[in-house]
């Protein structure tokens, strides 16, 4: 016989959601932030924990009024903040926008009635600086928990949050021909997090936080438009892409004009 395989855990949402993240500052839990979007009906956010000595999973769910969740990044020490894009929709209009979100402290451990649900507040707008760019993604800086890489429209922003609210260190603009915006972003976990990524079409460019400055950059051979990109934590160099031709492709970004395997 084969050896044994442990059992998969499905928890299943009452809406459709596009957003999973790993709160890696709850240090004594294995936990997980999953968002909900839905146009039609209030969104939620929940907070999946694995209970290592039963095997259950368990849950707290949390209201989102602000709209569709569209992207969750946990800051990397305090398990009760988050960065989170999201999609705010009025009578006649709808608006992407992005923000600093609290979660509260619970107050109804017993109970995830709708009707009792505690909801996220939003900490800090980050509005004054997209600006009338739409945001694409905020993530934090994976040793500094102040600090953050917030995109918008074609613009890569390295902020600080101060009590009086957040403060740009740099911008930097990546453009390229017959793109209106910036896909994604990612930060480089190596080098003690001084690197973070943005990709524009077919193109991934690299950025140093201490000085704004463009570190490397590499084009796609192919030229399919990339839509995520992510960094192996294991290997300094390796990356990985994800395209509209359908590929997932691994890189060595030292010599980006061969992928190491697609």
């Amino acid at each position: 016989m084969g050896e044994e395989t442990e059992p998969s855990l499905i928890y299943g949402l009452e809406l459709q959601g596009r957003s999973l993240a790993p709160i890696t500052a709850d240090t004594e839990n294995i936990s997980f932030m999953v968002g909900t979007q839905s146009l039609k009906s209030d969104n939620f956010v929940y907070i999946v924990t694995l209970d290592e000595d039963t095997g259950l999973l368990h849950k707290r769910i949390l209201k989102y009024p602000a709209g569709e969740v569209w992207s969750l990044n946990p800051n990397p020490t305090d398990p009760n903040l988050f960065l989170s894009t999201y999609g705010e929709k009025s009578q006649d209009s709808w608006k992407k926008k992005a923000a600093v979100f609290r979660i509260p402290e619970s107050k109804n451990n017993s109970s995830n009635d709708e009707g009792n649900l505690d909801s996220v507040d939003i900490e800090v707008q980050l509005d004054e600086i997209t600006g009338k760019n739409e945001p694409v993604g905020a993530w934090y800086q994976p040793n500094e928990a102040s600090k953050f890489c917030l995109i918008a429209g074609n613009s890569v922003n390295y902020l600080q949050l101060q009590e009086s609210g957040p403060t740009k260190i740099w911008e930097a603009e990546h453009s390229v021909r017959g793109q209106t915006k910036i896909e994604t972003g990612a930060w480089n976990p190596h080098r003690h997090c001084h690197q973070v990524s943005s990709v524009s079409g077919s193109q991934v460019m690299t950025w140093d936080t201490r000085t704004g400055d463009k570190a490397w950059t590499f084009n796609v051979a192919s030229g399919s438009n990339i839509r995520s990109m992510d960094y192996n934590p294991n290997k300094q160099y390796y990356l990985a892409t994800g395209g509209d031709d359908g590929s997932l492709i691994i890189w060595d970004y030292r010599v980006p004009s061969e992928p190491l395997t697609t």
